[in-house]
């Protein structure tokens, strides 16, 4: 039963990393591959979680300072920002910005990343406490010969 639970729950992070690739497909092209990465290590952590449960402990963190790098592309996309604007205020053209977005759009890509990052462990985790709930009430005695 927790292999079921768990599936589904991972489909769901799956779903949830395509729309985030979808919505950034040509608008911003730094936050589409930085989805396309975080989808990758998402699968990477539920294989890992199905596998070798020893081996994910510590490790996993090393990832998350991914989306966080996107929070220094963010400020710089800020910085340019303020540069055009005092550029414009002195009657100069705005320079083209090499970063596309705002300092927004990486500070939500952030979170929608940590997000999806994290719910491979909060898909273990509910899907064992779902087997320890149904363990309790009874009811994996009586639904093991029919899974």
């Amino acid at each position: 039963m927790r292999l079921i639970v768990y599936a589904f729950l991972m489909l769901l992070a799956i779903v949830f990393d395509a729309v985030q690739i979808i919505n950034y497909w040509g608008t911003n092209y730094i936050l589409l591959f930085s989805s396309i990465f975080v989808l990758l290590i998402t699968l990477f952590l539920a294989l890992l979680h199905l596998f070798n449960e020893e081996d994910w402990q510590l490790r996993w963190a090393l990832f998350y300072t991914i989306p966080a790098g996107l929070l220094l592309v963010g400020s710089l996309s800020g910085h340019f920002g303020f540069q055009n604007q005092i550029l414009v205020t002195v009657g100069q053209k705005p320079m083209p910005s090499l970063i596309p977005g705002t300092p927004s759009d990486y500070e939500g890509a952030v979170i929608s990343h940590f997000v999806s990052m994290t719910f491979p462990f909060l898909a273990r985790g509910l899907s064992a406490a779902i087997e320890l709930a149904l363990e309790m009430i009874g009811l994996t005695n009586r639904c093991n010969g029919r899974l």
